[in-house]
């Protein structure tokens, strides 16, 4: 266990040993249900403060400190109504169980509905990233070949695909998704062609490539209008 993670976890740690100092010294170990019951209440919502940690599946700042508030909120509002309970209406078993009970509850919905936008909104974002990824990996190998053409025709036939791919959506969809391949295949192609120096392959798998990518891109196109 890293060093700062241990300095973390004694941090705290601190109020649970105050809290329970303060608790026993002053009103000893005897106390009706009511009591006990906000007393382990108390410490169920500070230790869902301590674990919050393990609920974060997007490692992004805000996504953290939204389970972070959203735990500590709740925390404060059993804090205060346990409080209440212990030091005012410490008989009343039934009321503290029902409104700490709803407590909790409305903290496990709240909690596990935050989970579940983290990992869908951190899903998208890396689809989004990957998306991106597939259009400037394809047009920067493309882009590539330029240097290796002496043929103007063939240079030129190259660079109207790159125009093409850079230019293309980085949004993508499951009917693209078989033409993608193909335009991986197809770029490989071009590269060996352009190493055998293969001028009429070039020419060949280049509008084969336009095709391909301007269909790729009108049915990208329709996902995104719709």
């Amino acid at each position: 266990m890293e060093k700062r993670t241990v300095l973390w976890l004694m941090l705290k740690s601190i109020f649970i040993v105050v809290f329970n100092l303060v608790f026993f010294l002053l009103g000893g170990f005897a106390h009706p249900v009511s009591v006990w019951l906000s007393y382990g209440f108390i410490h169920f919502a500070y230790c869902m403060t301590v674990a919050a940690g393990f609920f974060k599946i997007n490692p992004t700042a805000v996504y953290e400190a939204a389970l972070d508030f959203f735990s500590a909120l709740y925390f404060l509002a059993e804090f205060v109504v346990g409080l209440l309970f212990i030091l005012i209406w410490p008989h009343k078993m039934k009321l503290a169980l029902v409104i700490q009970v709803i407590l909790a509850g409305m903290y496990a919905v709240g909690l596990l509905f935050q989970v579940i936008w983290n990992q869908t909104t951190y899903d998208n974002t890396k689809q989004q990233a990957e998306d991106i990824f597939y259009i400037k990996n394809a047009a920067s190998r493309v882009k590539l070949l330029l240097d290796r053409l002496d043929d103007k025709k063939a240079y030129q036939a190259v660079e109207r695909v790159y125009d093409l791919l850079h230019a293309s959506p980085s949004g993508t969809n499951m009917a693209a998704y078989n033409l993608e391949q193909e335009i991986n295949r197809g770029i490989s192609e071009l590269e060996a062609a352009v190493s055998a120096k293969d001028l009429r392959a070039v020419m060949e798998l280049t509008e084969r490539l336009r095709k391909s990518i301007a269909e790729r891109n009108r049915l990208c196109a329709l996902d995104l209008n719709h």
